[in-house]
């Protein structure tokens, strides 16, 4: 592993005590946005099918994606395995 794949690694690492809270968050079930918002306001609009909830698990799994495709990319570069 070169110097550069070492600090590309440790930047990535840096981040899972971020990844691990924004997790935490996410087991919340539901997460009522801040009353007077755009989205709760919204989900009085469908109560039985909160938008929040779909922007929430939306997010979640976008994130999730971005997170496994730099995982992804990266264990080739260094030579990782699963």
């Amino acid at each position: 592993m070169t110097p550069e794949d070492a600090a590309v690694l440790k930047q990535i690492s840096s981040t899972y005590s971020q990844l691990d809270g924004w997790f935490d968050r996410s087991k919340r079930q539901p997460e009522v946005p801040q009353p007077e918002s755009e989205l709760f306001e919204d989900d009085k609009v469908w109560p039985r099918s909160p938008i929040s909830e779909m922007t929430r698990l939306s997010l979640a799994l976008r994130a999730r994606d971005e997170i496994m495709q730099v995982w992804v990319g990266r264990v080739g570069q260094f030579g990782l395995s699963w």
